[in-house]
């Protein structure tokens, strides 16, 4: 009986030793990263010996923002992958750990050879006081021959010259060593100021046909990356296209460097997953209509849009990102782009952000000059592009630049684009405006209960250029809100007035060197009990 159950443990012990699992760790190399408005994508590469029969493959020194439902793994045909399964490796901490002990250590043993040096500078010191002590002594208590003073003089001033020399190497050596515990000191700081992050693994369990180096590729999706667009914009003068530079603006933290990588930008978002998604039920009811289809109004709140049911016909053109906004919003739906980076890019997980040049693009565009001269006495370059969209322009901050010159930083917000977008590229000093009261117009009535003024203003815009341009002069009249005050244009000088809002608009042309004069004129008449400003 007991040669039965020997022999039955034996083969029991045969049969778990055949089928157990080889276990190998492996490491792969990152061939490329997808970067994501929120997250990136990994993809990696790794060369394999594989073992005929079952095995685990252990994928190590991986991110440990890996998102579990999004890694998918692929082989070579040589083998048939059975299971995968993410985990997270905290032997990383005990590393560190190790490190620190490591480096307090060495420290610990060179503050003892400082305390050793210090110790023998101490006693040469007290060497060479005693010396100095005792030659004076000698020399004042009794008379010395002349021979034994001449001995006695070379032999102290050998035995200083050498405990000198001797102090002077060991405090060289003290300095040495406070340079390395100095090095020691800041490397313990920035490991105890740094927590170590836990490891990700990716456990592959396979069953190969055959012994064979094999190829494994594994892609995976991580948090803690990110990429926005911003750009430069260009003017390279009147009748030349504008040349729009596309930058990406990179930040990642993942915990892993990414080294000589093909680089490539997204605009898809990062809800990964295997699963197939479930439709619901389409419960049909009412619901709110919009007077104009596609016309809604937009107020920022936050950084977030607050979509309200009421009909939008005009925008304020006061607003606190510094660009003009337009009449209507045109809502798009976004599009996925991709940007393939030709060139191979590093971008290290220290949270820093990563600028890299990803597309060129020039673009037509038109240009006027504008000014408003109540408010300033300029005139600026103003360029309308009408096919913006062809740019493929993402919403970012953009630099613009006139020439060489950079100009000031302006905001694209493609949800609140019309079909043109309006940049403007700052001053140009060869164009003059100049606005100022006609002095001997200004009266003032008595009217009955009521009071009359007039008031008038002289706009000179002169052409200091050497070729002719189109510009646009803005200026207003006040708009009353109560009947008894009563508002009476009187001259425009051929200036189109929207009645409405009070505002003028004079399109003008001017050849080279030639100078144009435009009057605004107008009266209030209100009550004389009253006061009221309106200049």
């Amino acid at each position: 009986m007991k040669k039965i159950l020997l022999l039955f443990c034996i083969f029991g012990a045969i049969h778990i030793v055949s089928f157990a699992q080889v276990e190998k760790e492996i490491s792969a190399s990152i061939k490329k990263v997808t970067v994501f408005t929120s997250g990136a994508q990994i993809d990696m590469e790794a060369s394999v010996p594989i073992l005929q029969g079952p095995m685990i493959l252990k994928l190590t020194g991986l991110s440990p923002y890996i998102k579990p439902e999004s890694v998918r793994v692929d082989g070579d045909g040589a083998f048939t992958i059975l299971n995968v399964q993410h985990q997270t490796d905290y032997t990383k901490e005990l590393e560190r750990n190790k490190q620190i002990e490591a480096l307090q250590a060495k420290v610990e043993a060179l503050n003892l050879k400082v305390e050793d040096e210090n110790m023998w500078i101490k006693v040469l010191n007290q060497k060479i006081e005693f010396l100095n002590v005792n030659k004076d002594i000698a020399g004042k208590e009794q008379v010395i021959p002349t021979e034994t003073f001449k001995t006695l003089h070379e032999y102290y001033g050998t035995s200083i010259e050498t405990l000198s020399f001797e102090v002077l190497k060991r405090q060289r050596d003290v300095n040495e060593l406070n340079k390395n515990i100095n090095k020691l000191n800041q490397q313990l700081s920035a490991l105890n100021s740094k927590a170590e992050l836990p490891g990700g693994v990716i456990l592959i369990s396979i069953d190969a046909k055959q012994n064979k180096t094999s190829k494994l590729k594994c892609s995976y999706v991580v948090k803690n990356a990110s990429w926005f667009p911003s750009y430069d914009i260009r003017f390279g003068g009147i009748g030349n296209p504008l040349t729009i530079t596309h930058k990406a603006n990179i930040t990642q933290n993942t915990g892993i460097d990414w080294k000589d990588v093909d680089l490539v930008l997204s605009t898809a978002q990062t809800n990964v997953s295997a699963q197939i998604p479930k439709l619901g039920i389409f419960f049909l009811g009412y619901a709110n209509q919009y007077s104009k289809p596609g016309l809604m109004k937009m107020s920022v709140v936050d950084g977030d849009f607050d979509m309200k049911s009421e009909e939008m016909t005009e925008l304020s053109a006061d607003n606190s990102f510094g660009y003009s906004q337009p009449s209507a919003i045109t809502v798009k739906n976004e599009t996925t782009n991709e940007y393939v980076i030709n060139v191979p890019q590093t971008v290290l997980s220290n949270n820093t952000t990563t600028t890299i040049q990803y597309r060129e693009a020039k673009i037509d565009a038109s240009f006027e000059y504008q000014s408003v001269p109540k408010l300033s006495a300029h005139v600026f370059l103003i360029g309308k592009i009408h096919d913006w969209y062809k740019a493929e322009l993402l919403d970012g901050d953009a630099n613009i630049y006139l020439e060489n010159s950079y100009v000031g930083k302006s905001y694209i917000n493609t949800q609140e684009l019309s079909d043109t977008l309006e940049l403007s590229f700052g001053v140009d000093n060869n164009i003059s405006v100049k606005r100022e009261k006609i002095s001997d117009f200004t009266t003032r009535q008595f009217i009955g209960p009521n009071k009359k003024e007039s008031v008038g203003y002289k706009i000179t815009v002169r052409n200091n250029k050497s070729y002719a341009v189109s510009t646009t002069i803005t200026d207003q009249i006040p708009v009353s809100t109560l009947k008894e005050i009563e508002v009476e244009t009187l001259e425009l000088s051929g200036g189109v007035l929207d009645a409405s809002t009070g505002f003028i608009e004079w399109n003008i042309s001017l050849n080279p060197n030639e100078t144009k004069e435009l009057q605004l004129k107008y009266s209030v008449k209100y009550p004389k009990d009253k006061k009221v400003v309106f200049e």
